[in-house]
Order: structure tokens, then C-alpha cells, then sequence
């Protein structure tokens, strides 16, 4: 953890704030510790749009001997766009005589106090990355309604979310499976993991951690975030309408009624794909990089029910831009500002304190947007 100050004015309040601070790692903020940070916020202004690149496949050419080399096709370089979409604080407020009450109790309170802010906040960021990660997915695995990791298959769930990368062509590190608290339970049940001579740890045994375990080339996280699942769409009956290429990303339906949803889970062919947009005038789009399989027309579109979506993915598929809330050119009526860091999050939080008449106001703030980068890099494990 770090702090800077520049008067002497919130000194007194730093050790307090520490103590605070401590209480963030057992907040179950898992995600966060699992997607990529971009730096680059701190130059971008409320829904200012900030571009990160994309970079394609690479190409390939036959090899012919000649006086030039051959000439590629060349290539053309994506990008996706985030904005700092949300600039928050949670203020602490305390007057004279509310100090004067709880003189004694007053340094335990407003630690408490800096603990919800820190919390608040924190969680708020880890809800916005669990479920845009969910809602801007490639695929998904698992069945709707089942918790994961209950059955006899027991650890099949990380060969197949594996599977989904790997096919994806997602870079093998970096990778992290971000689970719900009931998909965690799941996992802890599992004696491959618990049992010391086999995990060759005994940190799930001991302490039921699992966010020290790496597991089939994931690390576990667990996120308190992931929760009942949203409302999905009614459509029933859908079929293709007409042949569909390997990757295609636009499906087209039709003979089927009710809605399709975005972020819904649609099967076809027996693979599960994410809906990226809504049914609107027969067609619908699902994220790159698009159908595994070629489709006939008359193939089965059927939208899986309600579910909990947990989460895997490469750290280069979600970035998570966050900075301090901007101040005015010349300063605010702030009398003195801090920053401190959690060293388990990352997340930098700005204090500010405000002397008003006969009370003061601190508060604490932080600027985040979220983005998925690269949906092939993504997956949904349901449960």
C-alpha cells in the first residue's frame, strides 16, 4: 500500500486509513486481480472514449523465388473502445458535536467507516467487470441451472473452458477462472484439490483458499459479484434461416417466436455461443470469433434458461481502465488530498477532505470504465 500527502491536515487519519485498508483483501474482489489495467485512463475525461488496438491473425504466403519477394495482403489493425463511465465517491461526514460525542470511539469508527467505502467501491468496480466480461463472452460451457464442479466428472469444467481458449487461440498464460460463491464451494469439495499429497499444497486444506491454486492452467478467483443470472430471452422454436459459414458471426432465424436476448446463451450445433446483440428483424449477432461449425439451414437456435455465469478468461481479453476523480485546474475547496492503493486489488482510491462549517466531509473516489477487448479471449461457465 502506498499514500502521498501534501499538508500535515489528514496525517493524523493515515494509520486509521491503513487499518482500513486492511480489510479489502478479504473481500471476495477476485476479477479485478484477472483482467488487464490500462494506465492510459488517467488522460481520458467522463465518456471521453479511450481506443485500445487489436491486433489480427497474421497472414501467410506461399514462398516464391523471383527478383521481389512476394507482397502480403497487409493487415488491418482493430481496436476496441472504453469509457470512463463511472466517477463515484463515498463521502464520510462528521460534525463538531458528533466528534465531541464519540471522542472515545471516534478513531474505531471512521476506520469502520473508510472499510465500507473501500468495500463499496470496490465491489461496485467487481460487479461492473464480472458481468460486462459475462454480457461480451465468445462462448460458454457448462448447463444452465447446475451448479459446476458438483458432479462425478468433477474437474471436466477446467478441460472444457480450456478447450474453448485453446480453440480460441487465447495465449496459454495468464488465465484465470473466475468463480461465484457456489461454484467455489463446488470446487473445494473436489479431493484432488484438498487432498495435500495430490494439490501438493495444503492452502485449500488448511485455510479454504483457493485463490493461491492454479488448476489446469487456471487461477482460481472467486468473486462475491457473480449472482443470480438475468432474465433471459422467451424465444422458443428457432431454426437457421439458411447455410451458415464456420465464423460466421451474423445468424440469421426464423419459424421460431419470443425474444433473444443479448447476452442470452443460444446453442447451435451442440456449442454455446453468447447472443452480442438482440433478435431484431430475424437476425442476431453472437462475438467474435463466431460459429465453430458450419450451420444447414433448418438447424435448431434454442436459448438456454436462466443461469449463474462464471467466468474464464486470458488477461489480455478485459481491460479495466480506472484513475482518481479529476480535479479543477487550480484545485477544488479540498484542504488536503491522499492516495492510497490496495496492494491486493490494484485499485488506487483518492481521499479528500472538505472543512466545512462546524463539520468536515471525506471523500473517497475513484474513476473506472470496463471492456471487453477481445471476446475470443472470454468464456461463461454456467451454473
Amino acid at each position: 500500500m502506498s499514500a502521498s500527502s501534501g499538508s500535515n491536515t489528514l496525517t493524523g487519519l493515515i494509520p486509521v486509513i491503513y487499518e482500513a485498508m486492511d480489510v479489502i483483501p478479504r473481500e471476495l474482489i477476485g476479477a479485478i486481480g484477472g483482467v488487464t489495467m490500462d494506465p492510459s485512463a488517467d488522460m481520458a475525461g467522463l465518456n471521453q472514449t479511450i481506443r485500445s488496438h487489436v491486433v489480427p491473425a497474421a497472414s501467410m504466403v506461399d514462398v516464391a523465388p523471383g527478383v521481389t519477394n512476394t507482397n502480403g495482403s497487409g493487415a488491418t489493425i482493430g481496436y476496441a473502445d472504453l469509457q470512463i463511465t463511472k466517477v463515484k465517491n463515498s463521502p464520510i461526514l462528521w460534525s463538531g458535536e458528533e466528534q465531541l460525542l464519540l471522542k472515545d470511539q471516534y478513531s474505531t469508527i471512521v476506520r469502520d467507516q473508510f472499510a465500507q467505502a473501500f468495500r463499496t467501491l470496490s465491489n461496485a468496480i467487481e460487479a461492473d467487470v464480472v458481468n460486462a466480461a459475462a454480457a461480451g463472452a465468445s462462448r460458454a460451457t457448462g448447463t444452465a441451472g447446475t451448479v459446476p464442479f458438483g458432479s462425478s466428472v468433477g474437474m471436466d469444467e477446467f478441460g472444457a473452458a480450456y478447450q474453448v481458449l485453446d480453440d480460441n487461440g487465447a495465449p496459454v498464460s495468464d488465465r484465470s477462472m473466475i468463480l461465484g460463491t457456489r461454484a467455489a464451494r463446488a470446487v473445494k469439495a473436489i479431493p484432488n484439490l484438498f487432498k495435500a499429497n495430490e494439490a501438493g499444497s495444503t492452502d485449500l486444506l488448511r485455510n479454504g483458499n483457493i485463490s493461491s491454486s492454479l488448476v489446469e492452467g487456471f487461477a482460481l478467483r472467486t468473486s462475491g459479484q457473480i449472482k443470480g443470472g438475468a432474465s433471459v430471452g422467451s424465444g422458443t422454436s428457432y431454426v437457421l434461416n439458411g447455410a451458415h459459414a464456420v465464423g460466421a458471426t451474423t445468424i440469421n432465424v426464423h419459424s421460431g417466436t419470443g425474444t433473444i436476448l443479448a447476452g442470452d446463451v443460444v446453442t447451435i450445433d451442440s456449442v454455446n455461443y453468447i447472443a452480442a446483440s438482440a433478435l431484431s428483424g430475424g437476425s442476431f449477432t453472437i462475438a467474435s470469433p463466431g460459429l465453430t461449425s458450419s450451420g444447414a439451414d433448418g438447424d435448431a437456435v434454442t436459448v438456454n434458461a436462466k443461469s449463474v455465469k462464471n467466468v474464464f478468461l486470458q488477461k489480455a481479453g478485459f481491460l479495466l481502465a480506472t484513475r482518481l476523480p479529476a480535479m479543477p485546474l487550480g484545485g477544488d475547496s479540498a484542504s488536503d488530498m491522499t492516495v492510497v492503493t490496495d496492494p491486493v486489488s490494484g485499485l488506487s482510491f483518492q481521499i479528500a477532505l472538505y472543512r466545512q462549517y462546524r463539520q468536515i466531509t471525506i471523500d473517497v473516489g475513484i474513476a473506472w470504465g470496463t471492456k471487453v477487448l477481445r471476446s475470443d479471449y472470454v468464456g461463461v461457465l454456467m451454473g
